[in-house]
């Protein structure tokens, strides 16, 4: 478990201990590349191998563009696409080493459906979702899959201030879910969907991963991605 925050890697470690996995914390900032080699030398030497590669530390701040700081653009790139970019560099060399590996990056549905002081945010995850099908193309041939989720509106701690203090949200008996269906009500992206959900489903490795979207407008069920 790779995290900037060394008691949130220990914690998550010790679930994983919980469930028979040899789980370990690497405290790491991914937005430091120095720090990102170093982890990855330490993985190395403590696994020899990296089967599954998880990109999901991101931030999420929302800013207008006019009250935008160098502080929070360089931020925004340096964790959500650079970081992505420096741990998929540090991972692929050992991956190939064995011949076989799998990539899984955090897109999001802002990276094709923009909001309102989340520009920089979109276009972080828009990149993301591309590197991944430049990506799956560049490593097939060393037995490397690459693939991403695209997650809608997710009630964590890194956004639920954002969901509660919308308009919408304008007393204390409104239920979150009511704020989001409401908020979202009319806001459909090009193809009539609303933010969708995203299902991953891994078989045993050498595995299969098959995204699945579900669309809460027309309750249909489309696989889009496998590899």
């Amino acid at each position: 478990m790779v995290d900037k925050n060394k008691d949130t890697a220990e914690e998550t470690a010790k679930l994983g201990k919980l469930r028979g996995s040899d789980a370990r914390a690497f405290p790491c900032d991914v937005s430091d590349r120095a720090e990102v080699r170093k982890t990855s030398r330490e993985i190395d030497e403590a696994f020899r191998r990296i089967d599954i590669l998880v990109n999901n530390a991101e931030v999420f701040i929302h800013e207008p563009r006019e009250q935008s700081t160098d502080e929070v653009v360089d931020l925004l790139i340096g964790v959500n696409l650079k970081g992505l970019l420096d741990c998929t560099r540090a991972a692929v060399p050992i991956m190939k080493r064995r011949k076989r590996g799998i990539i899984v990056n955090a897109c999001s549905i802002l990276g094709a459906f923009p909001d309102v002081g989340l520009g920089v945010y979109g276009a972080t995850k828009s990149a993301v979702a591309l590197l991944t099908r430049v990506m799956a193309s560049e490593f097939a041939p060393y037995g490397i899959r690459v693939n991403a989720y695209q997650p809608a509106v997710t009630d964590t701690p890194m956004v639920h201030h954002v969901i509660v203090e919308r308009p919408e949200s304008c007393d204390n008996s409104t239920t979150l879910s009511q704020v989001f269906n409401r908020s979202t009500a009319m806001r459909r992206n090009s193809f009539g969907y609303l933010p969708t959900r995203l299902f991953a489903t891994c078989s045993s490795f050498p595995c299969k991963v098959c995204l699945i979207r579900v669309s809460q407008v027309r309750g249909s069920v489309q696989q889009f991605a496998r590899r």
